[in-house]
């Protein structure tokens, strides 16, 4: 199931902004809290009290961490995504992005510092000029190890690689190349 999102400007300030935690998800629950709280409790100073209290010590857990690919293009990517799995490098695919559309491809806690990206379009053609060849299957799939594709059955393409600096939340974007 992907979910989706609007797109901001390409690498900009919500790159750097959206690395650590959805803050406009977590504004927009706050605030409908507080409105439920004040309609809700008769003394609504406590009301307020309370929501100010709540809101200065529980965002920090709010935030999940995740790697979310936003397609910025004007076609439908498919998308696969590697990253090191105990002692090997495990890829897998294809979440289908249509255009102006994210999807978080990993749900939980990012412990790579390095995940790897290929993304083609509907037709095949490769949409991103990676450098780091892993494996890939034409279905749905799941694939341990980047080494013999051929041999194994699986397709070698180029990844490229996404260093995410140890943070538990990052956002790539993925637009139409200039020409």
């Amino acid at each position: 199931m992907n979910d989706t999102c609007s797109i901001p400007d390409y690498f900009s300030f919500h790159n750097f902004w959206m690395q650590n935690g959805n803050f406009d998800r977590i504004a927009q629950k706050l605030l409908y809290l507080y409105h439920m709280i004040t309609r809700v409790l008769p003394y609504r100073w406590f009301a307020k009290l309370a929501f100010a209290l709540g809101a200065f010590f529980g965002t920090g857990a709010a935030a999940h961490a995740e790697f979310t690919v936003c397609n910025q293009s004007f076609d439908v990517l498919n998308v696969a995504i590697g990253q090191l799995h105990h002692d090997r490098f495990r890829t897998r695919g294809w979440w289908k992005i249509g255009p102006n559309q994210c999807a978080n491809v990993i749900r939980k806690p990012l412990d790579s510092r390095y995940i790897y990206v290929y993304a083609k379009d509907v037709f095949g053609k490769a949409v991103l000029n990676g450098s780091v060849s892993m494996c890939v299957a034409p279905d749905r799939f799941t694939i341990d190890g980047e080494a013999d594709c051929l041999v194994r059955g699986h397709l070698p393409v180029p990844f490229i690689e996404v260093d995410t600096q140890r943070t538990k939340r990052w956002t790539i974007f993925i637009a139409e190349r200039v020409q």
